[in-house]
């Protein structure tokens, strides 16, 4: 086998660099945050969007996961979280990476419930 040769890069310096602050975590429009509950009836769809301060730059990342529910494209910001057509509990989180090693999680209580 040969030998794995890396090289790493790593900036040394006095730049002051503070992690994004998740501002809103939007469920079709409504902010959830801080003690909100997205609320979802079965099979129904919902948009998501998170806010960040600073505003997210051309760098920045997003990851949605959810216990309950399925989110397809769920490295986008904004985008979408579909119910399962059974009523339950589950939560919903977000990830936002700035690109610059700062990053920042929020997550808030899901449920879907006949009308």
């Amino acid at each position: 086998a040969r030998p794995l040769i890396a090289l790493k890069a790593v900036l040394i310096g006095d730049l002051p660099v503070a992690n994004p602050v998740i501002t809103g975590l939007l469920g079709d429009g409504t902010d959830l945050l801080p003690d909100g509950t997205l609320v979802l009836a079965p099979g129904a769809a919902a948009s998501l969007a998170v806010e960040v301060e600073p505003a997210a730059g051309e760098d920045a990342t997003f990851a949605w996961y959810a216990t309950l529910g399925a989110i397809e494209r769920y490295q986008s910001s904004p985008t979408e979280i579909v119910a399962p057509e059974e009523a339950g509990l589950g939560w919903l989180f977000v990830v936002v990476r700035d690109g610059r090693g700062g990053s920042a999680s929020a997550k808030v209580a899901v449920r879907v419930e006949a009308e």
